[in-house]
């Protein structure tokens, strides 16, 4: 497999193991003899936000007719984002980076949405972006978001000596 290994903004590194045998472990001992990072899972009790329907039931998501996920299209994200036909999971990964915050699916939902929100970024007011944001998943999508400690698998980088 090849993958993209970043040092900084300014730089990129193509890495591509060809050989099958223990690709992973030649990758992560490449990764420590160049930049001297090494990696690990841990299970970690962080705060996190819960993607629920609301009490109601109810959800205003408009299930595709499409049978397969295609490529999110996105607009000026400032005020209007669109993801045709997609799982949960693409609003998930978008939510995580607008509240900065891990976002945990707990809707039980399956199927592919086509996803239309619109509000109004402030980015000059994080927290003011952040209610606006969950105000209109709630209004316009009928699902909200909760806060919440929970433990999550997270990836720790660490430099080594």
């Amino acid at each position: 497999w090849s993958s993209d290994v970043c040092s900084s903004d300014l730089e990129r590194f193509d890495y591509l193991v060809t050989e099958g045998d223990h690709s992973r472990e030649k990758f992560q001992a490449e990764i420590k003899k160049r930049f001297g990072l090494v990696g690990r899972f841990e299970t970690i009790e962080t705060n996190v936000l819960l993607l629920r329907l609301p009490a109601s039931g109810t959800n205003k998501l408009k299930i595709s007719p499409w049978p397969k996920a295609i490529t999110p299209a996105t607009h000026d994200r400032s005020r209007f984002l669109e993801f045709p036909t997609q799982p949960l999971s693409t609003l998930t990964s978008f939510l995580e980076n607008e509240m900065n915050t891990p976002v945990i699916d707990q809707t039980g939902l399956t199927n592919f949405f086509d996803i239309v929100l619109e509000w109004h970024r402030q980015p000059k007011n994080l927290e003011s972006s952040q209610t606006l944001l969950k105000q209109a998943l709630h209004d316009q999508l009928g699902l909200e978001l909760v806060p919440s400690q929970e433990p999550i698998e997270m990836l720790v980088v660490e430099k080594v000596q």
